[in-house]
Order: C-alpha cells, then structure tokens, then sequence
C-alpha cells in the first residue's frame, strides 16, 4: 500500500500550488482582464468631454474611408516611430481614447493598456463598440466624422 508521509505531503502540494499560483499571476497580467469599467468607456461617456485625443488603430485604408475628426491614426506595428509623434500630440489633460473597428478587435485595449503600462498614460481608456459604435451614435453625440488623412 502507498502512504503519504509529511515529506511527500509538503512535496505534493508545492507541485500542485506552483502551477496554480503561475496560473493567477499570468491571467492578473493578461489583456482580457482589463475589460473592466476602468479602462472602458462609451461614446455617451465621452461626449461631454471637452480634450479627447482620439487614437485610430484600425487599417490607414480604413482610416482614410472616415474617422473621427482629428483624430490620429496610429498604427501598433510602427509603434516606436508613431509613438513620439503621439507624444508630441499629446496633453496632460487629454482623455486619450483608442478604437478600432468593433467590440471584436482587441488592438484598441491593447495599445490603451500599453499606452497606460508602459508609457505611463493615465486617462487612456478604448472605446466599446469601436468604430461601429461611434458611426451609429456620432450625430446623438456631435462627434464628428471626416475622410481625410492625417497623420
């Protein structure tokens, strides 16, 4: 018969909290995690908002097809080029807000989380619903939408 003495006990469950534990520090650090109220917000929240930088990260076709007005098309993978003219660009009392083009596309809460995390950004929350969402509610909001390219 197989016994268990103290040794093996403590053995065993280090071997079974380890991967437990790396389990929860892993999922406390993963993008989906920050979809939360803190780091979201809708077009309703921000109409009233009078500084808002908008980020634009869908394609530059989609970009050039229409987008917020003045907003600044931001692509993630030029992010060490693109990332000092959004700097430039930038103020403190900016409400940065980045969309892309639904609730389905998760480049937008991963350039806010990187933005906050990494660049040290404070007010940088990604827009619910995305581009879909302003194109629906930009005339009950005022938000203007324009076709022409700036970067």
């Amino acid at each position: 018969m197989w016994r268990l003495n103290e040794f093996s006990l403590q053995r065993l469950s280090v071997i079974l909290l380890v991967p437990a534990l790396l389990a929860a520090v892993s999922a406390g650090w993963h993008p989906a995690t920050l979809h939360s109220s803190e780091w979201d917000v809708t077009v309703s929240q921000i109409a009233e908002e009078k500084q808002v930088l908008w980020l634009d990260v869908r394609s530059e076709a989609d970009y050039v097809a229409g987008h917020v007005e003045d907003a600044f098309w931001f692509n993630p993978e030029e992010w060490d080029v693109q990332l000092p003219m959004l700097l430039q660009l930038w103020q403190p009392d900016n409400l940065v807000v980045v969309y892309c083009s639904s609730n389905k596309c998760q480049t937008s809460l991963e350039v806010a989380r990187r933005l906050r995390m990494e660049v040290g950004l404070e007010r940088v929350f990604y827009l619910k619903g995305g581009w879909e969402e302003l194109v629906h509610s930009n005339e009950r909001y005022g938000i203007e939408i324009h076709a022409e390219v700036k970067r």
